[in-house]
Parts: structure tokens; C-alpha cells; sequence
């Protein structure tokens, strides 16, 4: 049985039903609605459970609340609103791109490694968010039409750890047009062979404010060896697998 983390525990995967993968039930910055609720208005949490209520009767039983910690995720409000409504909410570990000074440090030797982001997140899926028993789901990353910057390369290696030791899936925020999740990918392929490469991108067709566009999805590494055999021989291939 395949299971993935929700707010109000684990869920077989079967049951999902039919799913929105990138909402945003509350978005501001860390600690807004704990602080600051005045500036969310009246009854954020009725409302956000009265539209969820919408959304449910109109068939769909499962969110993806791409919200990180630095974009107002506040791991309690998402657990009440999934109780009260009814609708499946899987949150998520990671950071978004309001990154805080203090994580490249304001001296040498000072600020945030990319181990430590690494423990952290995987305590968000393993143990618990803020102090709660409520895991995330999905790991998110971002960078965007600036690419990669240095400050996001630590967490996306981080992102890229805590998958490796959790099997959770990684949810990247990126630029289309830019191809830039081509270098938010950081993996060494070997091959015991030489090999021909194709790579490009994968991308659907998406209907938005502006019109249809291409919305990067992936990116695809084939690989191709022309093998000419005969009768009774066999070719063997080694291929080895790194990352960063």
C-alpha cells in the first residue's frame, strides 16, 4: 500500500481522488497569521473553509498547498481547514525564494549550510512541522527567470538530500522560457559505454491570463547506443548514478 503524507495523517494513495497539485490556502510570510491576523481580514479560516467547501462539491478531494514556511505556511490553520472541509491537504517541506539574510550569514564562516537545511526538512517530513505530529508530503525548491542564484543552490542540494533519504517527491518552482530547471538539476551520469545523449524539455500546454503558453514540467535525459549483434553474443552496460 502506497501512502503519502497529509495533514490529518498518512493517506492510501488510491484515495486522492482527483487532485490539484500547486494551490495556496493562505499566502503572506512566516508567522502573518499568527501575528498579524488583522491584516488577513475577517475570519481567514472561515472563508478559506467555505471556498474549500466550494471546491469539494465540485469534485475535486485533494490540494497540494505548495505553501513554504516563508511564504505564510502556518501548519495548524492548514490542518483545521482540511478537518472542516472535508478536502485532502497535503503540505509542504522546503523554502520558496524570500530567503533570509542570516542563511548566507552576515560574517565569514557564520550562516546556513546546506546539511542543516537538510536535517530540517527531513524532520518536517519524519517527525513534524512547528512542533506538531503534522508531516509534510511534497519537497519544494525555487528559482526563476534569474536562474539558479547562489543563494538558492543550498536548498535546492538540500531539497535534493532529504528526497534521497525520504523517497518524498520534489515540487520545483521555475522559468519556463528560460529552461532554467535544466540547471536546477545537479546529477552525474556514467556510463561504461560512450553513449549519445538527447536531452530537452518537457513541457505542456496551459491556458492562463495571458493565453495559451508552454509550462515547463521536466526535463529529459535519454540516452542511445547503436548495437549491432550477432547470433549468440550479448553487450553488456554499466551505468552509475551521482548526486551532489
Amino acid at each position: 500500500m502506497a501512502t503519502v503524507n497529509s495533514v490529518l495523517g498518512p493517506i492510501d494513495t488510491k484515495d486522492l481522488g482527483f487532485t490539484l497539485m500547486h494551490e495556496h490556502i493562505l499566502v503572506g510570510f512566516a508567522g502573518v497569521y499568527q501575528d498579524y491576523p488583522e491584516l488577513l481580514g475577517d475570519d481567514p479560516l472561515g472563508r478559506v473553509v467555505a471556498k474549500l467547501k466550494e471546491t469539494k462539491e465540485g469534485g475535486v478531494d485533494t490540494i497540494v498547498d505548495a505553501t513554504t514556511t516563508d511564504l505564510g505556511r502556518d501548519i495548524s490553520f492548514i490542518a483545521e481547514a482540511s478537518r472542516r472541509s472535508g478536502v485532502n491537504i497535503i503540505a509542504v517541506s522546503g523554502w520558496w525564494r524570500d530567503i533570509p539574510r542570516f542563511f548566507q550569514g552576515m560574517m565569514p564562516g557564520m550562516g546556513i549550510s546546506t546539511e542543516q537545511l537538510t536535517e530540517v526538512f527531513v524532520r518536517e517530513i519524519e517527525v513534524g512541522i512547528s512542533g506538531t505530529d503534522i508531516k509534510a508530503g511534497v519537497l519544494k525548491a525555487a528559482s526563476d527567470y534569474g536562474g539558479v542564484t547562489p543563494q538558492e543552490e543550498p536548498i535546492l542540494r538540500a531539497v535534493g538530500r532529504a528526497h534521497l533519504r525520504t523517497a518524498v517527491p520534489i515540487m520545483l518552482h521555475s522559468y519556463s522560457p528560460g529552461h532554467v530547471g535544466w540547471q536546477q538539476l545537479d546529477i552525474g551520469i556514467t556510463f561504461s559505454e560512450p553513449a549519445r545523449l538527447w536531452t530537452f524539455p518537457l513541457e505542456t500546454v496551459s491556458q492562463s491570463e495571458a493565453g495559451f503558453e508552454a509550462v515547463y514540467q521536466g526535463s529529459v535525459v535519454l540516452t542511445h547506443w547503436t548495437v549491432v549483434l550477432e547470433r549468440g553474443e550479448s553487450w553488456k552496460l554499466k551505468l552509475e548514478e551521482s548526486h551532489q
